[in-house]
């Protein structure tokens, strides 16, 4: 049956997913800090530059971030793995 042909497809899958893995830092943050380091609030920043490495510093002592695995990949799979479990 069609049911049937679905759970063995469903026990026989198998995911794999590659990305460059990503880190999404969050933290709660005063307007010095934003304006210490020229960000905007609720955007987005790409860190790249060797400035940016006493932020990390600084967010990590000072305000304690939640750092979170990200990536649409990563997301992809896991979203994927509950829908298959």
């Amino acid at each position: 049956s069609q049911e049937e042909e679905k759970i063995k497809w469903k026990n026989e899958c198998i995911l794999l997913t590659m990305e460059h893995p990503l880190l999404d830092i969050i933290g709660e943050v005063d307007e010095s800090f934003l304006l210490k380091y020229s960000l905007d609030a609720d955007g987005q920043t790409l860190f790249s530059e060797i400035k940016h490495n006493k932020l990390f510093h600084h967010l990590q002592s000072d305000y304690h971030p939640v750092l979170v695995p990200g990536g649409a990949t990563q997301n992809t799979a896991r979203i994927a793995q509950s829908v298959l479990n």
